[in-house]
């Protein structure tokens, strides 16, 4: 079985993983720069929609954070996720205009060491972000992690970028 407690005590429902695939959409198919998408990184369904949706805007993936990056392998191995599906490296990305590339990243819950949060502190140098690029936080804030992810957002602005979260 495999199961998510996450706001499980909350009322209502959760819409289908084609309603935030369709909102993913929209939001990247408006984006003129770089695109930065963060997800849990055991949300399968949403690492295959964000590939899917890349493919289909003609947009090359780079994966940042191990997490990530071992749910991709594993979900592959079983088929989930097309094995032969090309990313690129970290260092292949300035060979790619920045119009061109979405960044998979973990972090989404402003854990200090993430990719996410390096990015957004500047440590990664090869991205260099500016008012045209987009950040998404393709995930629910987990209750406790509100201030952690929020001084993540605070630097992404202060680099003047786009931020599509939860509210």
């Amino acid at each position: 079985i495999i199961s998510d407690s996450t706001n499980s005590l909350i009322n209502g429902y959760t819409p289908s993983e084609n309603e935030a695939q369709q909102g993913l959409k929209n939001v990247i198919s408006k984006s003129v720069g770089l695109i930065i998408i963060t997800c849990f990184s055991s949300n399968v369904s949403r690492i295959k929609s964000i590939l899917e949706i890349a493919r289909l805007s003609d947009k090359k993936v780079c994966v940042l954070g191990r997490a990530i990056k071992r749910s991709i392998e594993a979900a592959s191995e079983v088929g989930i996720i097309d094995k032969n599906y090309s990313f690129y490296s970290i260092n292949e990305i300035n060979k790619i205009s920045k119009q061109k590339l979405i960044i998979l990243s973990s972090g989404s819950q402003g854990e200090p060491n993430s990719a996410l949060t390096r990015i957004a502190s500047g440590k990664i140098e090869k991205i260099q972000l500016d008012h045209r690029d987009t950040i998404i936080f393709s995930s629910k804030k987990i209750p406790g992690n509100e201030r952690k992810i929020s001084r993540v957002e605070e630097m992404f602005l202060e680099k003047k970028a786009n931020i599509f979260n939860e509210d």
